[in-house]
């Protein structure tokens, strides 16, 4: 009964929790900024429109990452023909009001939760938790913050504490809202005997014995003031009358023993004196208490007994010691609920340096291990540098977030930190020796007192974002960064050449142009936030060029990545540039088809031998650019050029390779790779075919010519 009064006062911790979350979410600028965006379907949108509700999307996206508990995050604003959401990012409201799940929330909000099947979207059992956006910002309409069942049943049916029963959660209707067995949340055990013994009981709380199916079970309960929820706890008896037979069939066999061995007055002498100790052997080994098999005195059977129950006593001790730990430490660094001093580990007058450790490439590693391996994991990395630095200072860790991993180092100074360095390099080249995975780490400066705390952990958090440009791997510290310069940078002109290359369709060149564009913005050393702003203005200028050249905006990029952060996930500015260059193609493919659909097919071919003939091209490559089959195109180019289509194209390589023999210093090698041949030997043979010469001959001749011509 006291565990399930523990438990409801968890679950109103976790419920101011998501209250909070949502005063957080509600007063954001950033969400809003959409008050006055009220179609996203008709077509017609600003560039600032559309940035607006992208930006909304980041600020749910950044809420669901840094609260693991949230499963999703939904905002339906009236008059509207869009819902926000951190699933699909925009759904059609006429599409999503369809789902009975999402209507039934919508349409009868007068309670502040719920729970249920989300249908159509992501099959879970939620308690959804309904707030009206006109009471706490400027938006008309609902905030709707999703908790994934299983994270309130495995809350309150935790291992370690519940066997041989389970604890559910009801509402005083009778109405299921969470269970062990996933069938019969929703349904209304109102009805069930025990049920209206607990709502008809004046306690809060209590206990008793019920039938349930034939079986008798110790009920236990608790209920809630906050929205009227029961915690239920029903445990089977079949256990313990299991137990209480074993150990009288026990006392049987010992009785039997001694009444074939021994006379009356010895049987008196002994059922008196052995059975109480018998019987306390017999219960403790019912317990489970490990004893050697090597204790034949009794009396050290005993005395080993109760040693081994200290010794699980004092680990059971030392987890609930570890399980207050982390929620404190939780608590001191995110100040959303109070600090228990009475629990700390942490010396308020000491210095207190923050280190933030993210697993790198987080996302591929979260979709391939089973939770039980990913909890695992960061649990040993969090030991392996707790380990690390023990010797030298006090440590006090936690497992934050998602992908974040929490050190805080406690000193009387750190002046120098030429040791917490080194120790950082090497512990970070160990795990990946020992692992195979690979970490990235932020660290903080060092601060005096709990608010100190929080802000090396907050300076350690922005340190880790300058992997965007040291990559993979890194160890980046605030001290470092924060001496970056603060300045608005754009290169307005570069990005326009950029455009202009994509609108000629000149693929290399608008590529190259990207790889320089970002380049110059590393090199100018400028904070996160300039950079993070910068990177946006460039998709923004894709934007703008995408309606100026009549292109859907969801149709290239698709809805989700049109709409929401176009860099969800990416880290590091190589995945960016990776991103982009993507983007790039899409473009420039969609322009070549918008542009061979107006020309006719003879056309079509040059166009897309000439932009494309320094590649690996082939007729059955072409065909299938203009829609034709193989032996029309070959037929159809004869007639037209009464040339070859290959002779067409090797002429176009020879050319190429002439200029750049004269004009550059390539090697053979490297110019038959630079116009499309994918070996030396057919890029020599052509060569020889259309000039008479070898590469290396015409070079040496031509530049003894323009020699001659000098003097």
């Amino acid at each position: 009964m006291g565990k399930l009064e523990i438990i409801s006062g968890i679950s109103e911790l976790l419920n101011e929790s998501v209250e909070k979350d949502a005063l957080t979410l509600a007063s954001d600028k950033s969400l809003n900024a959409i008050s006055n965006v009220k179609t996203l379907y008709t077509g017609g949108n600003s560039i600032d429109e559309v940035y607006a509700v992208s930006r909304a999307i980041d600020i749910l996206n950044n809420m669901k990452r840094n609260n693991h508990r949230i499963e999703s995050i939904y905002v339906y604003l009236e008059d509207c023909d869009y819902v926000l959401s951190t699933d699909m990012s925009v759904h059609r409201t006429k599409e999503i009001m369809k789902n009975p799940w999402f209507c039934e929330l919508i349409t009868n909000p007068e309670n502040h939760w719920s729970s249920g099947k989300k249908e159509g979207m992501t099959e879970k059992n939620v308690f959804s938790f309904v707030f009206n956006l006109r009471f706490m910002s400027d938006l008309h309409g609902w905030l709707v913050i999703n908790i994934d069942e299983n994270v309130i049943c495995d809350l309150v049916n935790h291992s370690e504490y519940i066997q041989d029963g389970y604890i559910l959660v009801a509402d005083e209707s009778g109405k299921v809202m969470s269970h062990m067995d996933k069938s019969v949340i929703g349904s209304n055990m109102g009805d069930a005997e025990y049920f209206q013994k607990i709502m008809g009981a004046d306690e809060s709380a209590g206990f008793f014995l019920q039938d349930i199916g034939g079986t008798k079970n110790l009920i236990t309960y608790s209920k809630s003031p906050l929205y009227g929820w029961v915690y239920i706890g029903i445990f089977s008896m079949n256990t313990l009358m299991m137990n209480l037979n074993s150990v009288m069939f026990r006392i049987s066999i010992v009785l039997f023993f001694l009444l074939a061995i021994g006379a009356g007055s010895v049987y008196i002498i002994s059922s008196r004196q052995l059975h109480p100790l018998m019987m306390l052997i017999s219960d403790i080994k019912k317990k489970g208490v490990f004893v050697s098999e090597k204790d034949n005195n009794d009396i050290k059977f005993v005395y080993n007994a109760f040693e081994t129950l200290i010794r699980q006593v004092q680990n059971r001790a030392v987890n609930d010691r570890n399980d207050q730990i982390n929620l404190y430490l939780r608590s001191l660094l995110l100040d959303d609920i109070p600090v228990r001093k009475d629990i700390g580990t942490l010396d308020e007058t000491k210095m207190h340096l923050g280190i933030v450790i993210s697993l790198d490439h987080y996302e591929i590693f979260s979709a391939s291990c089973p939770p039980e391996e990913k909890v695992y994991l960061k649990k040993l990395i969090l030991e392996i540098f707790s380990s690390a630095f023990s010797e030298k200072y006090k440590c006090v860790g936690c497992l934050l977030h998602y992908d974040i991993i929490v050190l805080i180092l406690e000193a009387v100074d750190f002046t120098d930190l030429s040791m917490v360095k080194s120790t950082l390099k090497t512990t970070q080249q160990q795990l990946k020796a020992t692992t195979g995975y690979s970490v990235s780490l932020g660290v903080g400066n060092a601060h005096e007192g709990f608010p100190g705390t929080r802000l090396s952990y907050q300076e350690a958090l922005n340190a880790l974002q300058y992997r965007l440009v040291y990559g993979w791997e890194c160890i980046v510290y605030f001290e470092t960064e924060s001496k970056r310069n603060d300045i608005f940078y754009y290169q307005e002109d570069h990005v326009d050449i950029m455009l202009n290359q994509i609108r000629s369709l000149q693929r290399d060149k608008a590529e190259e142009e990207l790889k320089e564009i970002l380049d110059k913005m590393m090199a100018q050393n400028i904070k996160f936030d300039n950079m993070w702003l910068f990177l946006n203005q460039i998709f923004s200028a894709f934007l703008e060029f995408l309606v100026a050249s009549n292109i859907g905006i969801q149709d290239m990029l698709s809805e989700q990545t049109a709409l929401g952060s176009p860099f969800y996930g990416k880290k590091t500015i190589i995945e960016i540039q990776e991103w982009f260059i993507e983007i790039i193609n899409r473009i420039i493919d969609t322009l070549q088809f918008h542009k061979a659909s107006s020309t006719s097919p003879i056309e079509q071919m040059f166009n897309y031998i000439n932009n494309n003939f320094n590649r690996d091209i082939s007729i059955e490559m072409i065909a299938e650019h203009v829609g034709l089959s193989y032996s029309h195109v070959r037929k159809l180019f004869k007639e037209e050029t009464g040339k070859n289509i290959i002779d067409y194209i090797n002429s176009l390589r020879i050319e190429k390779a002439k200029t750049l023999l004269l004009e550059t210093q390539l090697t053979v090698s490297e110019i038959a790779d630079a116009v499309g041949y994918t070996g030396t030997q057919g890029f020599l043979r052509n060569f020889r075919k259309k000039v008479g010469l070898t590469p290396t001959e015409f070079r040496n001749i031509e530049k003894f010519d323009d020699a001659a011509d000098k003097k």
